[in-house]
């Protein structure tokens, strides 16, 4: 949905990512990803997410634990949400100064 509908979307989160046309991260490469990815993860190797935060630097963020499989954790609720609030404030931001976000400027 990202990558069709850029000028949608503001911030991604990324939790235990599954895609499996890595060629899209190039197509939201600008838009702020925040990367929440277990080291034990069965379903996709940890050792994956470097080929991510590379395709998406600079606006990835990886948050990395040493446990949680595939799946989301409770405990990354409060950094998920900060976050957002932190892309949220910075879209206002934009908006009360006449500049749209740079995920919608194309």
């Amino acid at each position: 949905f990202a990558a069709a509908h850029r000028a949608m979307v503001v911030a991604l989160v990324l939790v235990a990512p599954s895609l499996s046309d890595v060629s899209l991260l190039q197509q939201v490469r600008e838009i702020p990803i925040c990367l929440f990815w277990a080291r034990d993860d069965a379903v996709k190797p940890f050792a994956l997410s470097e080929h991510y935060t590379s395709s998406l630097a600079p606006a990835c963020t990886l948050h990395a634990s040493d446990l949680g499989g595939h799946r989301v954790l409770p405990e990354y609720l409060p950094s998920i949400a900060a976050w957002l609030s932190e892309r949220r404030a910075e879209a206002l931001h934009a908006a009360e100064a006449g500049h749209a976000p740079e995920a919608a400027a194309e």
